[in-house]
């Protein structure tokens, strides 16, 4: 399969944006996106924010600084023009002035961006053009109802002409197709029965839309030129800065259109009765996403050409450039098929689940509860319950007894940072990892049992400090502190008689922590007390320290020497006793570290409880919401059968039913659709689809793409050049993969009156890249625009007054006309009226009653033709010269029904003297003067009269 062909597509306003991501979904599902860019073009910003990623998007806009002089000089707008809303707001010359105004950017600006844009897609795609054999295709999709794409086309086609021309003129090898689709709505309705279906602008709008289109599609024959206004101003004409490309472009302030500026312009028509009351959405689809379809797979499909698509086109051919597109596709629901597969799968996972995996898991986690809660109550059996806990033991000993000594040595030589330090590493050694990148905040919850195992923290130190608390217990170590501190304590306060010393707490004091405290408060005291005075020691000091010993000791130095030597036995006595109390308030600590850590490992033990209860709890939810699922699933499965083996008939798109045998049958897995079902040929051949219904299928839904049978597309010739009825084209494309050729080769009958091609070489039509479906896409080219029942129906409309109530913001159908110089003198004046008003018709003026007797009967009507008639006028039957009889109807006279008209006025706006001549001759009606003054008044006074 060959590479589509190059395609550039610009979307204007609402309705041409939607058609272009269509297409861009159409694109996408084909795998051809590096061959497609796009260009979006709208007043409305919202729009804009739904086009394909990558497509530049324009938004026009104004400027409030030039809006009041460009009213008065773009002869296109009109003191009642609405501008300043965020679209265009379906007013055609407000989309054209958006898109030619001197706004934050110029139409130069508009003009460079589009121009770089196709160029730079053009000279960047990554495609090797074979003259006369390759094109590159630019399609411009537009509204005409609407505001900004049917205001905007003629102008932009005008640039996309000149873009083109360029484009040819410097490559020699190289095609460009132009190609424009517009959709329009049909008019099946009768306008004195019924209020249009949709919105009511939309009809005057594509009235003159058509209107536009024509002269465009003939411009071979009369060439076309479009005023850009904003030129005419020192912003946004002939800039410095304006690519001499873009600027060679225009002829003075105008763009010429030479030629006609597409070699196809589509039409598609859209039933607003449809779109109104929804009641065109079928089985399968919608109905704008019929249209939208309808119109990207056609474009998809020229873009599949193995050929040059201008060398097909209308131009190169000589048929039509006027043409309407049909498009119906046949299809396998593959993905329906591979999408009840994935559900029929997990419903088995989820049965799976329910019967063995979960209650398997739930076993685990509850056998793994209770261990946890044995080793909570007693830590001793996790010698039963876990594997290598005697290898945790002997490390651990080997590492207690190296880091912090063991017996006499544990307790003399290590800390309670020590011990801290030790099990900190126990702790850090059994810590599991904790994952690295963005799962890293959620490892705080253990995702299974395993995880939870995996945290060995709360058994290891268990173990540790079990062997801890073990080794402080051996009698030279802790007991031997314990005890030698109690002894020293008991043996001072005996010593110095403290059960009898109140003041120190006496026999109060019952603990022997109380004791050291009371004991190191007296020595504080005595010693500072004794220091003091024993310079000047007398007999009395001696015997105070007499009373301060025990009385056995006797006073055999002398008096001083005696004193010196208590107090230092009492130093002693402190020093011992803080010693030994150091030694046994560290021991303690240390004992205490060992108690806190192995709370620590309680703590951390009460944590798996509550983080396998939890599991418990989520695996138990699981398994609720896994049967939940499979109810749901196990209902969607049979409404997929259903669906499958019903036939889904649209419009457009048709789709064949599974038979429900192949649907029921328990083999048919995801697996199984991937391996053996990859196109409508093997769906057939193993049974899964009725070969008739394919074969059946495949001329009915040739006949739904038929394109001459579109309403929008018919012709009437009465008064219509008919040569243009001969140019004609009508094709059919059956487009599909090269495994499904047989049925669109041998099912489809031979089309009568046209052309059928086919996919492959041979028709220049590539295969299509899906292998499940069968398209079918007719193109029709016949014209001229004015045989199209649509635009006559539209112009008797406008002629019977009928499109008049359908204005909307418009004061007259005929502002709807954005290109009014195109136009003659009654088109151009609805944007130069100022005024309207309705009055009585009046009444044909009696010569006879004209009283001149003075004059003869041409001196009469001479006297008429200079200034009778405009009296009559001016003053009604009321005129003091004109006979009114009882019987007359009365006629007051404009003078009194015309605001701000003077009789000067009315004279200059008088009907031409030889047209007063025929009157008064007979040979021209009544009518025929009424209508000149009305025109007149027109065009000098800027005021439209009508009559009641």
């Amino acid at each position: 399969m060959t590479d589509p062909l190059p395609t550039f597509t610009i979307g204007v306003g609402q309705a041409g944006i939607t058609m272009m991501n269509t297409l861009a979904e159409t694109v996408e599902r084909n795998g051809s996106e590096e061959f497609f860019d796009y260009f979006a073009i709208d007043t409305d910003g919202d729009t804009l924010g739904s086009v394909p990623s990558g497509t530049t998007r324009v938004r026009l806009n104004v400027s409030d600084a030039h809006l009041d002089e460009d009213m008065a000089t773009y002869p296109y707008l009109t003191e009642g023009t609405e501008v300043g809303g965020k679209g265009a707001e379906r007013q055609r010359p407000v989309g054209r002035y958006k898109l030619d105004s001197r706004g934050h950017e110029t139409f130069d600006d508009y003009f460079e961006s589009l121009w770089y844009d196709i160029l730079e897609h053009y000279q960047e795609v990554d495609y090797s053009f074979t003259q006369d054999r390759d094109s590159y295709n630019i399609f411009l999709l537009h509204s005409l109802g609407g505001g900004t794409g049917s205001g905007t086309f003629p102008l932009l086609s005008a640039m996309l002409n000149r873009i083109a021309q360029r484009i040819e003129d410097q490559n020699d090898n190289v095609d460009v197709y132009v190609g424009g689709v517009g959709v329009a709505p049909q008019v099946d309705f009768d306008p004195e029965v019924t209020n249009p279906p949709g919105e009511e602008m939309y009809y005057p709008n594509t009235y003159s839309a058509l209107s536009d289109l024509s002269n465009l599609l003939g411009a071979d024959a009369e060439a076309l030129d479009i005023p850009i206004y904003s030129k005419s101003f020192s912003q946004g004409g002939s800039l410095s800065n304006v690519d001499e490309r873009v600027e060679e472009s225009f002829t003075g302030n105008s763009i010429p259109i030479e030629r006609v500026p597409y070699n196809d312009y589509w039409l598609v028509g859209v039933d607003e009765n449809l779109i109104t009351s929804g009641t065109g959405t079928d089985f399968v689809e919608g109905y704008r996403d019929q249209i939208n379809s309808r119109v990207a797979e056609s474009i998809y499909a020229l873009s599949e050409m193995e050929q040059s698509v201008e060398n097909w086109s209308s131009r190169a051919k000589g048929t039509a450039p006027l043409g309407t597109v049909g498009h119906a596709q046949l299809q396998v629901p593959h993905q329906q098929v591979r999408d009840f597969c994935e559900m029929k799968d997990e419903r088995d996972e989820k049965q799976t689940l329910v019967t063995e995996t979960i209650p398997d898991q739930l076993e685990d986690l509850r056998t793994e509860k209770d261990e946890l809660e044995e080793i909570k109550q007693d830590p001793a059996a996790i010698n039963e319950l876990l594997e290598n806990v005697s290898d945790w033991e002997e490390n651990y000993r080997g590492r207690f007894e190296s880091q912090l000594g063991a017996g006499n040595a544990l307790v003399r030589n290590s800390s309670t940072d020590d011990v801290t330090r030790v099990l900190d590493a126990i702790e850090a050694e059994a810590t599991p990892e904790a994952p690295e990148g963005e799962d890293a905040e959620e490892s705080d919850e253990p995702e299974d049992l395993e995880d939870i195992r995996a945290d060995q923290r709360a058994e290891r130190l268990l173990v540790a400090t079990d062997i801890l608390e073990e080794m402080f217990q051996v009698p030279n170590a802790a007991p031997a502190v314990e005890n030698h501190w109690e002894e020293t304590v008991s043996k001072q306060w005996r010593t110095y008689d403290m059960a009898g010393r109140t003041k120190y707490g006496g026999s109060a004091t019952s603990t022997l922590e109380g004791k050291v405290e009371a004991l190191k408060t007296f020595y504080s005291e005595k010693i500072d007390e004794f220091q003091e005075e024993l310079e000047n020691v007398d007999l009395g000091t001696v015997g105070q320290l007499q009373e301060a010993f025990p009385p056995w000791h006797p006073l055999t130095e002398s008096d001083r020497e005696a004193a010196e030597k208590k107090l230092e036995q009492l130093r002693d006595s402190r020093d011992d006793l803080l010693e030994a109390d150091g030694r046994y308030q560290r021991v303690q600590a240390m004992k205490e570290a060992v108690r806190s850590r192995r709370g620590r490992a309680k703590n951390l033990l009460d944590d798996k409880i509550s983080s396998v209860n939890s599991l418990i709890t989520a695996r138990e939810n699981e398994k609720e919401e896994a049967k939940n699922r499979i109810e749901a699933l196990n209902r969607s499965i049979e409404q997929e059968k259903d669906e499958l083996s019903s036939e889904g008939t649209g419009k457009r798109l048709g789709i064949f039913p599974i038979r429900r045998d192949k649907l029921d049958d328990e083999d048919l897995t995801l697996q199984r659709v991937d391996d053996e079902l990859n196109s409508l040929d093997d769906y057939v051949t193993q049974k899964f689809i009725d070969e008739r219904k394919v074969r059946n299928g495949i001329n009915q839904w040739l006949n739904n793409a038929t394109s001459w049978e579109e309403p929008v597309f018919n012709m009437n010739y009465s008064g219509t050049d008919r040569d243009e009825a001969k140019n004609t084209r009508q094709e059919m494309w059956l487009l599909y993969h090269e495994d499904n050729e047989e049925y669109a080769v041998e099912s489809v009958d031979t089309m009568i009156g046209g052309t059928t091609r086919r996919s492959g070489p041979d028709n220049l039509i590539d295969y299509s890249n899906d292998p499940y479906s069968i398209s079918f896409v007719s193109f029709h080219n016949r014209g001229p625009v004015e045989a199209l029942t649509l635009y006559q129906r539209l112009r008797n409309m406008a002629d019977n007054g009928q499109l008049d109530p359908m204005t909307g913001k418009y004061r007259d159908y005929r502002q709807a006309f954005g290109y009014p110089e195109w136009y003659d003198r009654d088109i151009r004046l609805a944007f130069q009226i100022k005024s309207r008003m309705e009055i009585p018709e009046p009444p044909e003026l009696d010569i006879d009653r004209v009283e001149k007797a003075d004059l003869s009967e041409g001196e009469k009507k001479n006297f008429i033709k200079q200034t009778g008639l405009d009296t009559y006028m001016w003053r009604g039957t009321m005129w003091e010269d004109y006979e009114f009889g009882d019987d007359d109807m009365v006629f007051d006279g404009w003078d009194r029904t015309l605001e701000g008209i003077t009789f000067t006025s009315l004279q200059q706006a008088t009907p031409d003297p030889e047209l007063k001549s025929r009157w008064l001759a007979g040979q021209a009606d009544w009518s025929d003067i009424l209508q000149s003054y009305k025109e007149n008044l027109e065009e000098r006074e800027q005021l439209q009269i009508t009559f009641e």
